[in-house]
């Protein structure tokens, strides 16, 4: 009778373990029939897609061969951005006569200039007089300097004779 029972048991534990292995055979077959299942609906999708992306793809292609034909034929070549500081300040004479424009004149005069040929004002520093001048109205500048960036910008040096 004990041979029995543990014949059994023997024969149970061994169906167990069999039972245990099917078991997890059962869920890594489920597991990598669902992963091909995803793999197979990603794959549908990129084929449905597939086409699109190439279509695009060559758009792409077009249109920058038509951008860059179109920059290398085209008459106005764009100028690189140059970078000028430009000051403007009093000379002091001996014997001289007092200039009748001011320093901040001077520099409103080349905001309006600078404007005209669309260059950009990065900074602009003044630097007033130590000691007060009673002839000039407002606060008067003994230095103005401005960071001037544009196309030709450079041209500033040339037109003023600065070398």
């Amino acid at each position: 009778m004990r041979r029995k029972k543990f014949f059994f048991l023997l024969k149970n534990s061994r169906t167990n373990a069999l039972e245990l292995k099917c078991l997890l055979l059962v869920i890594w077959i489920n597991n990598d029939l669902k992963s091909q299942k995803e793999n197979e609906e990603d794959a549908e999708i990129c084929e449905l897609f597939e086409e699109e992306i190439q279509k695009t793809e060559n758009e792409l292609a077009e249109n920058t061969k038509e951008l860059f034909s179109s920059l290398i034929s085209s008459e106005e070549t764009v100028a690189p951005l140059q970078t000028v500081i430009f000051s403007i300040h009093t000379v002091k004479q001996e014997g001289g006569l007092e200039s009748g424009i001011t320093v901040r004149q001077m520099a409103e005069f080349y905001e309006k200039f600078f404007e005209f040929y669309d260059w950009q004002i990065l900074s602009y520093k003044q630097v007033p007089y130590a000691s007060s001048n009673t002839k000039t109205q407002g606060d008067p500048m003994e230095l103005v300097q401005f960071c001037v960036q544009g196309e030709g910008a450079l041209d500033i040096l040339a037109k003023e004779k600065v070398s």
